[in-house]
């Protein structure tokens, strides 16, 4: 690190105080030594890091950018010595962008983290593709804003003055802008995950990709000609590059979510579009005050709006994407909240509203209410026998009986364990006929663990006639005190007939009949 200050600073004195000519070349001379240590270090880090299990295409890709951009490099500081103030002439377009794109690929590869995730998100917002395809049109957006505003001030001008490289520098200068959004895009939306990799990679890219664009505003602007200290940014880019190359991995923890990520994702709203707004709003003055726009303003600006309303139908999608899965987060954390999930019956909670509503109803003089109360013998020494996978089976196994034996206005839960509840909720049927359906349901026999096993069980019924054991004309709260109470009674009368059909082998079930 300290070599690539020195480095850097003596350059840089090299820039202000020696001849121009001798001080391009030396800057040029500079970027094109670190082009090549870049180039070395891409493929010695990518060899060596081919059994970390992290990954390294992006070494690959960025030593591959820097092997293309040096002869390029070495070419230009060769014609910036023969010159007094060195020509930016542009290098060849096919390896320019082979550079460029190469490199734009590696740092798309370098490992990060969504900016979500630093909230406790564990999912994007919308899906891996998208998310790209979401950060390639808001860099298309604000490229071409920049491209119109940079062709009616300057590039046309140029272009009608006979300046020489004009396509080839504007071709140039679109893809270091769009090169230098996408870094800014990443580096608002994405977090790294192996220390300051990332943030130098990005940094040696924004840097040289400025660096390209001052060069060409200033040649543009001076017929040809740009000045060594205008060029620092190019050895400076490289430098970075390098040290993101040969810089040890750090791991970064996940930041505290708060106000600044807030503002962030704000950020991510507005900021593709506020370039085009300013463009459009120049346009529009342009327009106002007489200046006939030309057909490329026109056809760039319609194309801009085109591409930005393709982004919102991204944006509407991702946000139905979002709202379809809070709803069904919302749904799944409602199911899991009253019912039981080994089972999928209903838990504590839910029975104990649906037995208040019942005794509501039976309480206006509708049909009884019968509470069906069961507990497995032997259930322990099933666990201790054949395991407690075997156990769950058992359990699920019943869970389905009782819901095969019962009817669809009836309620069957799993209160805990080996406990099973059953809201007999009228139907004009005979309760205590039915309860001896679903015990007989019970007890026949099943496979299990390798083997025919015949479940054993008891039974405490609890039959509600009379109106009477109910008081109240208007459905509870669930919440409500006298609700819960009388719920509760029931729970507790029909406990207590379980436990003596379980001290009475010879009976199954027993039988405690309310009568008001």
């Amino acid at each position: 690190m300290a070599v690539c200050v020195v480095f850097l600073a003596a350059l840089a004195v090299i820039a202000v105080v020696a001849p121009e000519a001798r001080a391009a070349r030396a800057v040029h001379s500079g970027a094109a030594l670190a082009a090549g240590l870049a180039a070395v270090a891409g493929g010695w880090t990518w060899w060596q890091a081919r059994d970390d299990g992290h990954a390294r295409a992006w070494r690959l890709l960025l030593g591959l950018a820097a092997l293309t951009a040096v002869p390029g490099i070495v070419q230009i500081a060769v014609v910036a010595g023969s010159s007094p103030r060195m020509a930016l002439a542009p290098p060849p377009l096919a390896g320019y962008l082979t550079t460029y794109g190469l490199a734009l690929a590696s740092l798309l590869s370098v490992p990060t983290r969504p900016v979500a995730a630093d909230s406790g998100t564990h999912r994007d917002t919308c899906g891996g593709g998208r998310r790209w395809l979401t950060a390639v049109l808001d860099s298309v957006i604000v490229v071409g804003a920049f491209a119109v505003g940079a062709w009616s001030t300057v590039l046309e001008p140029a272009l009608r003055a006979g300046t020489p490289h004009v396509a080839s520098l504007s071709l140039i200068l679109a893809v270091n802008l769009l090169v230098a959004v996408a870094v800014i895009l990443l580096a608002t939306f994405r977090r790294p995950i192996d220390g300051p990799r990332p943030v130098l990679l990005g940094g040696g890219l924004f840097a040289l990709a400025i660096s390209t664009c001052v060069g060409l505003a200033s040649q543009l602007g001076d017929h040809g000609s740009t000045a060594p200290a205008q060029l620092l940014g190019f050895p400076f880019g490289w430098t970075l590059v390098l040290l993101a190359l040969v810089v040890q991995a750090a791991h970064v923890q996940a930041s505290v979510p708060g106000r600044a990520n807030s503002v962030l994702m704000w950020g991510h709203a507005v900021f593709p579009y506020l370039p085009l707004v300013a463009v459009g709003a120049f346009l529009a003055g342009e327009a106002l005050a007489g200046t006939r726009l030309g057909q490329v303003e026109v056809v760039a600006i319609i194309s801009l709006l085109a591409i930005t309303l393709v982004r919102q139908m991204i944006t509407v999608v991702d946000n139905t994407t979002l709202l379809s899965r809070l709803r069904e987060s919302q749904r799944d954390l409602q199911y899991l909240a009253f019912h039981d999930p080994l089972t999928g019956l209903a838990n504590r909670a839910l029975f104990l509203d649906r037995a208040s509503w019942a005794l509501e109803r039976q309480a206006r003089g509708d049909s009884p209410v019968g509470l069906l109360y069961c507990d497995l013998d032997g259930f322990k020494s099933i666990n201790d026998r054949y395991g407690h996978a075997a156990g769950d089976a058992l359990l699920r196994h019943v869970a389905e009986r009782l819901c095969v034996a019962t009817r669809a206005c009836d309620t069957v839960a799993r209160l805990g364990g080996d406990e099973f509840a059953v809201l007999l909720d009228g139907g004009g049927e005979d309760l205590a006929r039915l309860a001896d359906r679903v015990a007989d349901a019970i007890h026949a026999p099943l496979a299990l663990g390798g083997s025919f096993y015949s479940p054993e069980a008891s039974f405490g019924l609890v039959l509600a006639d009379s109106p009477a054991l109910s008081t109240g004309s208007a459905p509870p709260a669930f919440q409500g005190t006298r609700s819960t109470e009388r719920v509760d009674s029931l729970l507790e009368q029909a406990d207590h007939a379980m436990y003596d059909a379980k001290r009475d082998h010879r009976r199954g079930m027993v039988t405690h009949r309310l009568v008001g």
